[in-house]
């Protein structure tokens, strides 16, 4: 399932009560406008609307900006993935300068009667 709104695209595949972000990307002159700030919460409100009980999203332990992005958006750390990138990529990935092994793994209860107030 896709969502083009505002120039960038959410992904997020179904799982039992659980939506996942699997990909938010922002063409880089409407970045630092909110516009993922915006994608999530269509995420939030799209699991909402199907009943799902949290939503959870993946990003590298070195994508300071997105670990930023998801915990203003009320998401919480919920467990390291050690080495995810070495068994997944076949090379090296590099952010900041520095190698990127593990996947850091982030989640939020969508409230049952989705108000956005308990995000």
């Amino acid at each position: 399932m896709a969502a083009m709104n505002w120039r960038g695209v959410v992904l997020f595949p179904r799982q039992p009560e659980t939506l996942a972000v699997v990909n938010i990307a922002v063409a880089e002159p409407l970045r630092r406008r909110g516009v993922a700030t915006r994608m999530v919460g269509f995420a939030q409100e799209r699991a909402a609307e199907l009943g799902m009980r949290r939503l959870k999203v993946g990003t590298g332990s070195t994508s300071f900006e997105a670990l930023a992005l998801y915990q203003r958006c009320g998401m919480r750390m919920t467990r390291i993935d050690r080495d995810y990138f070495l068994r997944s990529y076949p090379g090296p990935t590099h952010e900041h300068g520095i190698r990127v092994r593990d996947m850091a793994r982030l989640s939020c209860p969508i409230p049952v009667d989705g108000n956005r107030a308990e995000w």
